[in-house]
């Protein structure tokens, strides 16, 4: 639940974020609403029927709470966003009207937290990645993420580790380690950062912008990103005028693959990636391939003279 408020009594939402957000009797009505939806607050559930409670009193009589009308933001790999607009005893009850005038809202608001959060997602991690998703992952390696973004992931990491059921699950009990220390670094304020072949994954901690959406949680910010060295080597193999084949082939061969297994990627023969290596070693004058490597990771062009 949100914790940015506005007109509110501070105490009355420090205690509805205590716990109250968790047994708010409207909250099934809430989640069961789709997004860019609004609803009613006595639709969802009149006061009648939970006057009398703990909650009745403790946060619509002493918040001055009468009535609310809700509307559902977005429901995406940072959770689901809701808005409610409430008003006090000594007002009416909100109508219909007021229930479609919030949804008319609602995709203009939709649209700018979305970039306000892809900045935040964008900026906290280094430049030039081609990020796939980020999500926001519990201590107990449960995240948040839209119906519809979930099997994306999965089917695309299924050599790696899956998707389901709100967690993830891993093929191996290693990688499940790694994760575990991942998230626990992230949630003590460091961080982590691994890759699997091409696909890299950075844990760290959930960015101060966000801490809004998700109030007295603890949440690790996980980022999966292709980090091919086709970026990182590209001016290397332009300076030394490699052919575009020789420059996907340095790039494989520096993300640490066998001749044999960038044949394989590439489609070419074992002879002809040898043959390849060689040539691309007279262009930059390297004799020995390892040298070659390490100045095209660095970026280093001193032979070009």
């Amino acid at each position: 639940m949100s914790s940015v408020a506005f007109n509110h009594d501070p105490s009355g939402l420090a205690l509805y974020n205590s716990g109250y957000n968790r047994i708010d009797p409207r909250r099934a009505q809430s989640l069961a609403t789709n997004v860019g939806k609004s609803g009613l607050g006595q639709e969802f559930l009149r006061n009648d029927e939970i006057e009398g409670t703990r909650y009745f009193s403790d946060i619509c009589v002493a918040g001055d709470v009468q009535d609310s009308v809700h509307g559902i933001i977005a429901d995406d790999e940072f959770g689901r966003l809701t808005v409610s607009v409430q008003r006090g005893f000594s007002s009416e009850y909100f109508d219909r009207t007021h229930s479609a005038k919030l949804e008319a809202l609602l995709p203009i608001i939709a649209r700018y937290i979305r970039a306000s959060k892809l900045t935040t997602c964008l900026a906290a991690g280094p430049a030039g990645e081609k990020q796939l998703f980020g999500c926001l992952v519990t201590a107990d390696l449960e995240y948040l993420t839209s119906a519809k973004t979930g099997p994306r992931l999965g089917k695309q990491l299924s050599q790696q580790l899956a998707f389901s059921n709100g967690r993830l699950c891993f093929n191996n009990a290693s990688l499940q380690a790694v994760f575990d220390k991942g998230v626990q670094a992230a949630l003590f304020g460091s961080g982590a950062f691994f890759k699997i072949n091409e696909t890299a994954f950075r844990f760290s901690p959930m960015p101060a912008q966000l801490a809004w959406l998700h109030p007295g949680e603890k949440f690790a910010m996980l980022t999966v990103f292709r980090d091919s060295n086709v970026e990182t080597v590209s001016l290397f193999a332009e300076a030394f005028e490699f052919s575009e084949q020789e420059t996907r082939l340095l790039a494989l061969l520096c993300d640490g693959h066998s001749l044999r297994a960038c044949g394989m990627k590439l489609n070419v023969s074992y002879e002809t990636v040898r043959w390849h290596v060689k040539n691309m070693g007279s262009k930059s004058n390297y004799s020995r391939t390892p040298e070659m490597l390490e100045a095209a990771r660095l970026g280093n062009l001193s032979r070009i003279f």
